[in-house]
């Protein structure tokens, strides 16, 4: 254990207030299903109620109260301690879950009154699985009065997994024991690919938006150094705090000024897993293994100095006793981050008004404007309007001119990469505009150009899914539907069977459903989107469906300019200097002149056939009785 200062200890029984925020009824079902097994064996909440005055606090829905009440795991855990509950459905807001967490705590927080510079608040994690004993070890901390403690962990897969932890559930007891060893070695078989993305010794592939690195030591060990540690248990020291970023970027910087922190750094004291779908964040890999300045790069957009000091501690996850070449492969780690520190500027961001933080409060004032639908939406160009002339090299103003130079939602510029795909997008936008009573179903996994216009335009008649939530719920509508538009990055093609059959009954007679697919944000090379295509081509031949048309926008050398012109811009905001500067205008002017030329090239000569950029594949949608087989051949194909 690493403690930054020496601590005076506080009461033989501290108080402390475990929270938990969670809300939707397949996240509460998970969380009572399996992660709150974990936390009620002997060594978690058992052992810490034992020493501690403990209150359990749920954050979230009030309508959602029931089903944590009717759960029979939830009697038990009334055993061991108080249990409240606190309503969070007015600051919940989709797709902002970070921000959401953030307020949600400090609303626990705040709920204490004047006791809550003495009181002890453990921020618990839906997803997390805790192995036993981990609570029990923050009892000693606790009671020498230390005022935060940090820990760190990785994911594994939650299809491979979940199964197994459910196998582990005692038939007497309901509960989940499980040794930190015995967890290790299982979850060392498991890595999700994010984590080994992670890896800086992987020379397969690397993590774009890394905020943690780890290395393999053997078979039953890993050495972890994470800059974004989890803010596992803070007693804050002041009530007068400022929340000026995410709750593990601010709660210890704000609350614990004095530095009186621990960290931990072995598995066997602490050590939690958390369970995360195959496909999560599968689109932030890139191949090849990291390079130390494009790391650097990244790290500099969004490090504060708690950060930065975070990497200098190593954590050590075994599943065995700690090898002999533990120390080498610990000095071996530690070149690595002060090679990559090295290489950062000496301005760290700031944990108050943090970059990320802002563009936060900008989408929750999304949120609030257009309800369940913002996650659909982008920045909009008049919020970002600059006040001053003066500091423009600033995020909000650099992402005010990208927009004004390359335009949003579907008006772009002819020296915009996207433009050719963009005329054809706006073209269904036109159709769609002229006819507003049309039932229009909208589904998109992520916001994109397409879904924030069409939200702006606030007709009533168009709903707005995302892909997650039409695979994960039965659909029903009072009004069949007669378009469908759908945007499916590549790599999530194999979902198609599962969603046109999900959204088949919600469909008219002769329907048209719109598939509009491209690479990702990191743009793959284009052939791939054909070549995918092709080898996936039987999952649109299901017995409902006729493919009616297809369209596909022939690429040219300006598409592998979107991405690095994008990053430029985020760069000189995060990190300016006149050397940047300079550089990056004359990079970008040079750019535009050979996309401008590139696109007039492409309107006036269009090229045939050869590599694609982004795809529409016009479907109908015929309802007739399916046979049996034919009902089996579709699941099949889902």
């Amino acid at each position: 254990m690493t403690s930054l200062i020496s601590a005076s200890p506080t009461a033989d029984k501290p108080k402390v207030v475990l929270m938990i925020a969670v809300w939707g009824p397949s996240y509460i079902q998970q969380f009572l299903d399996l992660s709150l097994r974990t936390l009620l064996s002997p060594g978690n909440l058992p052992a810490l109620a034992a020493s501690c005055d403990c209150t359990f606090l749920f954050l979230t829905h009030e309508k959602d109260r029931p089903t944590f009440l009717e759960h029979p795991v939830f009697q038990q855990l009334s055993n061991y301690c108080a249990t409240d509950f606190l309503d969070i459905s007015d600051i919940t807001y989709p797709g902002n879950y970070s921000t959401t967490l953030t307020l949600a705590y400090e609303r626990g927080m705040r709920r204490s009154g004047e006791e809550m510079t003495k009181t002890y608040f453990i921020y618990l994690v839906s997803d997390y699985i805790m192995a036993d004993g981990s609570l029990r070890s923050l009892i000693p901390h606790m009671q020498n009065g230390v005022s935060g403690i940090t820990a760190g962990n990785f994911q594994v897969i939650k299809e491979d997994t979940e199964s197994w932890f459910r196998r582990q559930i005692d038939p007497r007891s309901g509960v989940i024991r499980l040794a930190p060893r015995d967890m290790v070695r299982y979850a060392l078989w498991h890595l999700h690919p994010i984590t080994v993305a992670n890896f800086a010794d992987n020379m397969l592939s690397h993590n774009m938006y890394c905020n943690r690195l780890f290395w393999r030591v053997d078979e039953d060990t890993m050495i972890g150094r994470f800059y974004l540690r989890h803010m596992l248990c803070i007693r804050p020291e002041r009530d007068d705090y400022t929340i000026g970023a995410s709750c593990d970027y601010s709660f210890i910087p704000e609350m614990c000024s004095s530095g009186n922190v621990v960290h931990l750094d072995d598995s066997d004291a602490y050590f939690v897993l958390e369970l995360q779908p195959l496909m999560h964040e599968l689109k932030y890999i890139a191949p090849g293994p990291f390079s130390p300045p494009v790391l650097a790069e990244h790290l500099s957009q969004w490090t504060t100095a708690e950060h930065r000091d975070n990497a200098n501690i190593p954590v050590i996850f075994h599943a065995s006793d700690l090898p002999a070449k533990l120390g080498e492969a610990i000095e071996k780690s530690a070149r690595f981050v002060h090679d990559t520190a090295a290489l950062l500027p000496a301005t760290c961001q700031p944990s108050r008004s943090h970059p990320y933080w802002n563009f936060a409060v900008e989408a929750i004032s999304r949120s609030r404007a257009f309800g369940t639908n913002a996650v659909f939406t982008f920045k909009s160009i008049r919020d970002l309007a600059p006040t001053s002339p003066r500091d423009w090299l600033t995020i909000p103003n650099l992402h005010y001119l990208y927009l004004n130079y390359f335009g949003q939602g579907t008006r772009v510029y002819p020296w915009s990469p996207l433009w050719h795909d963009i005329r054809v997008l706006h073209s269904f936008i036109k159709d769609l505009q002229c006819h507003t009573e049309r039932q229009v179903l909208v589904v998109s996994e992520h916001a994109n150009r397409f879904t924030d216009t069409l939200v702006r335009a606030n007709v009533p008649n168009w709903k707005f899914l995302s892909l997650t939530s039409v695979l994960r719920e039965a659909l029903q509508s009072d009004v069949p539907f007669e378009q469908a538009f759908i945007f499916l990055y590549i790599n999530e093609i194999q979902h198609l069977p599962r969603f046109l059959t999900q959204i088949a009954d919600l469909m008219c007679e002769g329907a048209q459903i719109i598939i509009h697919m491209t690479a990702n944000e990191r743009n793959l090379p284009p052939h791939s989107l054909q070549n995918t295509l092709s080898q996936f081509s039987h999952l649109f031949f299901l017995p409902n469906f006729r493919i009616e048309k297809t369209n596909f926008v022939s690429s040219t050398p300006r598409m592998n300019c979107t991405y690095h012109i994008k990053q430029m811009f985020q760069r000189l905001g995060f990190n300016p200097s006149p050397r940047r500067v300079g550089l990056s205008l004359g990079y970008m002017l040079a750019l535009f002149l050979m996309i401008f030329f590139d696109n007039m090239r492409c309107l006036l000569l269009p090229s045939r056939g050869g590599a694609a950029t982004s795809g529409f594949i016009t479907i109908r949608v015929h309802h007739h009785e399916q046979s049996g087989h034919q009902g089996e051949a579709v699941q099949r194909a889902a």
